[in-house]
Order: structure tokens, then sequence, then C-alpha cells
């Protein structure tokens, strides 16, 4: 039985688990116990900070564990060598890639397990609790656990998803994709700027907004759709120069630039068959290498 008012404990207190904590906190839910790996200062939380997850875990009915992947073992470890009852409690990771497998062992001492993940990026300092109302989790594991997910998400003022525990590697890459390497694409395209002359700050002013348009075209139609630039024209002439310029002045971001350049001619032959992006893919081949 799910209790109507849940008491949450966090162990690690990263970008996730602040963020986490002050929007439980702000919802109006108690955070029982932060646990840490060392003390630190959380404003605006009044709860005691802990550097044994064990108390953490055994002070609140659902423990949501946010440190990073290669500690959530240790973690698990440290909380069973306590011997507390884990009777009725739900344990939930915050892992984008890992199953609730690794929570298995609280499972088997009375525990309830799942995994939980927000599709989202948290920056520092921690963002407003508001970035949870346009975030989405995704959840897999056991039902206890999922029915305290969907307890919490609603709180948060979030949406709640199932995913298939075979699907979360490729999920976890999609993210990946669309988050952290568009943070390299932006970096390359900053150099490509810089050997004009620009500095970062200014190529940033630049770019951004083109970024953030792109951003908000992809959020009202399909990729095909939101494709623009030469790929899109079939302008060959267009690509041929741009390969040119950058193996002359900046050779180290050709293959960036090709590899993407051949996934923009898979997207727009989502239009139909053209015989332009055909030579399009040549030249991004040959280019490449």
């Amino acid at each position: 039985m799910i209790l109507m008012k849940p008491t949450y404990s966090i162990i690690g207190p990263g970008r996730l688990g602040r963020a986490l904590a002050r929007a439980i906190a702000a919802s109006g839910a108690r955070v029982a116990a932060i646990g840490s790996r060392r003390r630190v200062r959380l404003r605006g939380l009044s709860a005691p900070i802990t550097l044994d997850p064990a108390t953490a875990a055994s002070a609140a009915d659902v423990v949501l564990i946010t440190t990073g992947d290669s500690d959530i073992t240790t973690v698990v470890d440290r909380i069973l060598s306590s011997r507390n009852s884990l009777d009725g409690r739900v344990f939930l990771h915050c892992s984008g890639i890992l199953t609730s497998d690794v929570l298995e062992p609280l499972r088997s001492r009375g525990a309830s397990i799942g995994s939980l993940h927000p599709l989202q990026t948290f920056p520092l300092p921690p963002p407003p609790p508001a970035i949870f109302h346009r975030t989405t989790f995704y959840f897999e594991g056991d039902t206890k656990a999922r029915s305290a997910a969907r307890r919490l998400v609603k709180r948060l003022g979030s949406s709640l998803h199932l995913l298939r525990p075979g699907d979360k590697i490729l999920y976890h890459a999609a993210a990946v994709m669309v988050s952290n390497y568009q943070v390299a694409i932006f970096d390359g395209a900053l150099k490509l700027l810089g050997r004009c002359g620009f500095s970062r700050a200014d190529g940033r002013k630049m770019l951004s907004p083109l970024a953030a348009r792109t951003t908000k075209n992809l959020t009202a139609r399909d990729p095909s759709s939101a494709l623009t630039g030469p790929i899109a024209r079939g302008d060959l002439e267009i690509v041929r120069m741009h390969v040119g310029q950058i193996r002359k002045r900046s050779p180290d971001l050709l293959p960036l630039y090709c590899q993407l350049g051949l996934q923009a001619v898979a997207v727009a032959r989502c239009r139909g068959r053209n015989r332009r992006l055909d030579e399009i893919a040549r030249t991004l081949r040959g280019a490449a290498g």
C-alpha cells in the first residue's frame, strides 16, 4: 500500500538530486533526508543531510537514488549492509541507461524497485521547480514502484511514460544525440566562425537565435518538414563550396560536417527521390574519406 502523502529521501545531491529535492519540497511533500558523500549546503531545504545512505533510506517511504550510474551499486551495498528493514519502501534510481535490475538486491529484502528518468538536462545552479512542468519521466520497474513514481510525477506537474527495460540503452542514446551532441555541433560551428575572426561570445550571439528557431520548428513538425538549407534544396554547388573551405581552413571538422550532411540527405529524401541528393551524398562520402 502506497501512502497518500509519502515522504521522500534523495541520495546524491548533484544537479538532478538538488532539482528534485527543491521541486518535491515546493510541491508540499516532505523531503525527509538527503544522503551525500560530503557535507553540502542546500539553500531553501531544511532536510537533514547524512553521509550514510542507509540512514537516508530509512527516513522515507520513497528513496530516489540520483548518484552517477557507477555509484548506484555502492549505494545499494551500503543500504544492505545496515540490516535495516526495507519492507514497504520504494527505491527509484534516476539513471537514463541502467534498468531497475541494479536495485534487485533491495527487492530481496522487501523493497519495491524501479528506474525513473526525467528526459531533461539540469544545469547549475538548479533551475526552478517549474522545469518539471515541461519534463516527461520514463519508468520501468515493478507495479508498486510504478504507482509511487506516477504519484511523484503528478505532484511535480510532469507526465509519466513506461519504457521497456530492453529499450533503455537506445532511449538514452537518443537523448544523448539531441542534447549532448547538439552541444558538440554548436561548438564545431563556433570554431568555424572563429576561423572567420569572430570571438566565441560573438559566435554564441550569432548562432543562438538560429538554434532556438530550429528547435522550435522541430517541436511543431517532422524533421523532413523542418529541414532547410542547401541539402533540403538539393544545392550541390554550395555543399561543394562548404567542403572545400572546411577542408582548407578547418579540416578537423570535415568528417563531422560530412556525416551530418549524409544524415540530412536521408531526411531530405523523405520528401521524395531527388537525383541531386544522390550527387550530394557521393560528394560527402568522398570528402569524408
